[in-house]
């Protein structure tokens, strides 16, 4: 029989379970589903509750044992396998080793009450899931083959000692042993993984604020291949500094062009009055207006510039309004609000939104790309940091100028 504490937990999100001849019966929101009971999986449970030298940190996602650490990992290298199976170890014995996790570790996870809730709701969508596209058998239940398939089985790496030490030096050691093993990973075989600690759950709401649904329309116009690829290479990415990034080169792949225009502008304006001629004080003024004009050594009027070209000013106030309003708080207007050690308010005035937003968004740029030890560290961007959360919040901003953009330079 399965642990009642361990049945509690489903119990606990809406499940009604009931154990018969060696398989359990579920009932999920109207829909009946039966596995059969592994009983491999039933021993670990028992026994993972019998046990009492399991501690798990619910913040750190890491389960502590008398001769072992585990802790969670997360991919960023789209290309990496996602069940890896790799083993380092030492001199000494002391193993580590990236792999699925233990059946400790998931039921530790699935359990906890701090963490609990996201493992068994990602149990509780697949299940749904799985009802949606498969109809019950003649008995009314949908079978579930795996008993594995109720639980959240991640990658984790978990690093091992032949004999035991006080838990506070095998969870430094561990740590340090397992961040080396993964770099050597990346180094000798191109594989990506980071510990799930050191990536910030950022509360990213208002990226998803003004998603629409989807449309399935051909579109009539056709739009610029380059923009598009930075644009497409933006909504793919997993990092908020890339994505960022991308969505600022459809902005800057206009730069020159736009201050040329400008420039051209002013100089056909002065040239071509009647009363326009070489002289000395003619030829002065016209020196004076490529000058005035002439800001191709000046990025953030290049971007001021392609803004008011492209993108309404109404238009942005009202997006940012509507960003702001659905988060409940001054994300963009707090005057005293600071980027990466400036200040950054967006005045949502006519006139000043287009100039402050560049600024803004200038500002960002600058940190991602310069990284320098001439500045303050609280001064620069650090990837899987807190500083992630600043970018992150300004992105539904510079993807909305971008979108203007692209929608504005169509063939």
């Amino acid at each position: 029989m399965l642990a009642e504490k361990f049945l509690d937990v489903y119990r606990s999100v809406g499940f009604l379970l009931t154990e018969n001849e060696g398989e359990l019966e579920i009932e999920l929101e109207g829909h009946k589903f039966k596995v059969e009971i592994d009983t491999a999986w039933c021993a670990s449970i028992d026994a993972f509750y019998k046990a009492k030298q399991y501690t798990f940190n619910e913040e750190r996602r890491m389960l502590v044992a008398y001769k072992s650490v585990e802790i969670g990992l997360i991919k960023i290298d789209p290309y990496t396998s996602p069940r890896p199976e790799h083993e380092f170890s030492d001199e000494k014995g002391n193993l580590v080793k990236v792999n699925r996790a233990s059946d400790e570790y998931c039921i530790a996870l699935l359990t906890s009450n701090g963490s609990a809730a996201r493992p068994i709701e990602i149990v509780k969508r697949r299940l749904l899931r799985r009802a949606e596209i498969r109809k019950p058998n003649k008995d009314g239940y949908i079978r579930i083959i795996r008993f594995e398939d109720l639980l959240y089985v991640p990658t984790t790496a978990i690093y091992s000692v032949p004999r035991k030490i006080a838990s506070e030096h095998l969870v430094d050691r561990g740590i340090k042993a397992i961040k080396s093993s993964l770099f050597s990973l990346a180094f000798s075989v191109g594989e990506c993984w980071e510990l799930r600690e050191r990536i910030p759950q950022i509360k990213s709401t208002t990226r998803k604020a003004l998603e629409d649904k989807p449309n399935y329309t051909i579109p009539k116009s056709i739009y610029s291949d380059d923009l598009v690829t930075f644009y497409k290479v933006a909504r793919s990415s997993i990092f908020p500094a890339q994505e960022f990034l991308s969505y600022y080169h459809v902005i800057e792949f206009h730069f020159l062009r736009v201050s040329d225009e400008i420039l051209h502008t002013s100089i056909k304006s002065l040239i071509n009055s009647p009363i326009f001629n070489s002289s000395y004080q003619n030829v002065n003024k016209l020196i004076s207006t490529i000058k005035k004009n002439d800001n191709s050594s000046d990025e953030t009027e290049m971007l001021k510039a392609v803004l008011k070209k492209y993108v309404d000013e109404d238009d942005l106030i009202n997006h940012i309004n509507l960003i702001e309003k659905e988060d409940g708080k001054a994300v963009y207007t707090d005057t005293k609000k600071k980027i990466f050690g400036e200040s950054a308010a967006i005045r949502l005035e006519k006139g000043h939104a287009l100039g402050t937003t560049a600024k803004a968004i200038k500002q960002i740029r600058n940190a991602l790309v310069h990284s320098s030890d001439k500045y303050n560290r609280e001064d620069c961007f650090m990837p899987f940091s807190e500083s992630e959360a600043v970018v992150v919040n300004y992105i539904p901003v510079i993807k909305f100028l971008a979108e203007k953009i692209i929608f504005c330079t169509v063939d």
